[in-house]
């Protein structure tokens, strides 16, 4: 391939060969996050990249040109995909934007993102870490998943992460309430109920939205998690729920109009106690195709290639490819009720097709051709309710 132009002047030796394996199927490779020189947290900070490749890329060859030197492995996007990417995932992208490029950088400037966005996607980000705090069935991916995420969390925002969790994401919540306090938006409302009775577990619990065994406590304020009696709280609501995670009432709104969307207008999580904080707040069309896209885009650049690249064997490809299939069930679900409830609309699904002859590896590639068409699609909705706004 053609030697890289780059934003730095040094290639890591890793970088390079992942290009020279993958030759004139790599347009770039972005390294981003905390983890970049002269950041005062760098040495703490885990690896992040982003491989963009050609459309036609065959994922052997990824799997071929992932060797050491990563951490994590790389996020995988096509370049066509890009463009959309930075439609549906503003703040992932602007992180990208300002790391460092090796390669052809597909978007110049600096995304426009709201601040309603900015910290929904912080607060999930927050709600995910949270499962830590008081959930007992957490497998150990999820463990590892919720700790990474809260030593990130804890870089970002200038927390010591040797102090006690839950001391860690009340800071965490209280920063972010402070933002919401100083620039309030249209899209922020102040929800407050009365407190439910905890028996002197938890303070300022104001509403239980639950999913099977799992539930989301919303508090009024983050800081009272510094103060919890946790050893109540398990004993109180431990046998209904296995997997608790925490959010404010200021930030519930924000979650169930971005990040949260679609998991609170199919009524995946519904009022399990005290009064429905989301009585009054209803997400657009747009807001609802978008955070459906989400769950999309990231099976395409995560979850299918990681998947895959970790398969070391034929059964575990097999298990791969079932757990896929299973997901994509629940895309297919979710878009047939955002289609019927939402004012969103209908335009003919994908169908996946899958010879039951095919090798594993030619299923994969099934697979990953499926979800493009899935992006396609909400791509198409996208441009349609914005041309009628």
């Amino acid at each position: 391939m053609q030697p890289f132009p780059t934003t730095t002047p040094i290639i890591p030796p890793h970088v390079l060969m992942f290009a020279d394996t993958l030759d004139d199927g790599l347009v770039a490779m972005a390294r981003f996050g905390d983890n970049l020189p002269g950041h005062p947290n760098a040495p703490q900070a885990k690896m992040n990249y982003l491989a963009l490749v050609q459309s036609e890329t065959p994922l052997a060859d990824l799997r071929t040109a992932f060797g050491q030197g990563f951490g994590t492995l790389p996020l995988v996007l096509d370049d066509d995909v890009y463009s959309f990417a930075a439609q549906i995932e503003p703040v992932t992208i602007n992180r990208l934007q300002q790391g460092e490029w090796w390669g052809k950088h597909p978007i110049l400037q600096q995304l426009d993102v709201s601040l309603a966005v900015q910290v929904s996607s912080l607060a999930f980000r927050l709600l995910n870490t949270s499962l830590l705090l008081a959930s007992h069935e957490l497998s150990e991916s999820e463990r590892v998943s919720a700790e990474t995420e809260r030593h990130d969390l804890a870089l970002l925002f200038e927390i010591d992460h040797t102090l006690p969790v839950p001391l860690q994401l009340a800071t965490c919540f209280a920063t972010l309430e402070a933002i919401i306090d100083a620039e309030p938006t249209k899209s922020v409302t102040n929800l407050q109920a009365k407190a439910l009775d905890t028996d002197g577990c938890l303070s300022g619990l104001q509403a239980i939205y639950s999913e099977i065994d799992s539930a989301i406590f919303v508090i009024e304020s983050g800081e009272t998690l510094a103060d919890v009696d946790w050893a109540c709280l398990q004993a109180k609501y431990g046998a209904d729920f296995g997997r608790i995670q925490f959010t404010t009432s200021k930030l519930l709104p924000l979650l169930a109009q971005h990040d949260m969307a679609v998991a609170f207008a199919i009524e995946r999580f519904r009022l399990a106690h005290g009064n429905d904080l989301l009585a009054d707040i209803k997400a657009t069309p747009e807001q609802l195709i978008i955070n459906a896209a989400q769950t999309v885009m990231r099976l395409y650049s995560a979850e299918l290639p990681h998947g895959y690249i970790n398969a070391d064997n034929e059964q575990m490809l097999g298990v791969h490819i079932h757990d896929l299939q299973n997901q994509f069930l629940k895309v297919q679900f979710q878009y047939e009720i955002l289609t019927m409830l939402h004012d969103i609309p209908q335009l003919p699904a994908p169908r996946l097709h899958i010879d039951r002859a095919l090798s594993r590896e030619a299923r994969m590639v099934c697979l990953r051709q499926h979800l493009r068409e899935w992006l396609s699609l909400y791509e198409q909705l996208l441009k349609m309710v914005r041309a009628e706004l």
